[in-house]
């Protein structure tokens, strides 16, 4: 895992879904082979030109007033790493910056409850062992959430009851009530059940 100290905004217009590539100027091997990425927003006065830059392309009424710095925000996944703006879609050249050599595609942006990092270094940078595994945890947690939702809204619109998910996933009825109030599984056993749902539109 990496991070990425990325000012504000452009580290909210990340996580939150805007910006779907970051410009880089000579780091696009090292960062290709790492799947997670995470944002880190330092404490600097705010560049107000930046804001303005973000408010016209996502819209004022999107961009918030106020902007958390000092921390490990969310997660990224790098898709590619790529120099030819060319190949882009077009929706995204708008983020690009031809004055850096690379554009990474991120995908998947997740925020997390914001982990404090005093002395946290400029650039892409290696987080030590222990704030890894925090980080990982935070975003593994928020994954979670968003899983138990979506699996107790999908059971819900298709009308399947728990004991009939316990029978397509190879759990209990009192294991799916757990990990539908709880989420007490792993993110593979969330998966796992909302493909086990998808399924039934085809088998019943």
């Amino acid at each position: 895992m990496k991070i990425l100290t990325l000012e504000q905004p452009w580290a909210w217009a990340v996580l939150n879904g805007y910006m779907p590539l970051l410009n880089s100027n000579g780091e696009g091997i090292e960062i290709s082979g790492h799947r997670y990425l995470g944002i880190y927003a330092p404490e600097v006065e705010l560049d107000l030109d930046a804001v303005g830059k973000v408010i016209r392309k996502v819209g004022i009424d999107r961009v918030p007033e106020t902007y958390i710095t000092g921390a490990v925000l969310g997660i990224v996944k790098v898709s590619e790493v790529t120099s030819e703006t060319s190949s882009l879609p077009i929706w995204y050249r708008q983020w690009r910056d031809n004055d850096y050599r690379y554009a990474w595609i991120v995908k998947g942006a997740t925020e997390i409850q914001p982990f404090k990092c005093e002395g946290a270094p400029a650039g892409l940078w290696t987080p030590s062992s222990e704030i890894r595994d925090v980080v990982l945890g935070l975003y593994k947690k928020e994954i979670s959430s968003k899983l138990m939702v979506q699996l107790r809204n999908k059971r819900k619109e298709q009308k399947i009851s728990q004991e009939r998910l316990a029978e397509l996933s190879g759990y209990t009825p009192r294991h799916i009530i757990n990990i539908e109030n709880r989420g007490t599984t792993a993110i593979e056993g969330f998966v796992m059940m909302l493909d086990a749902l998808d399924a039934t539109i085809t088998l019943e």
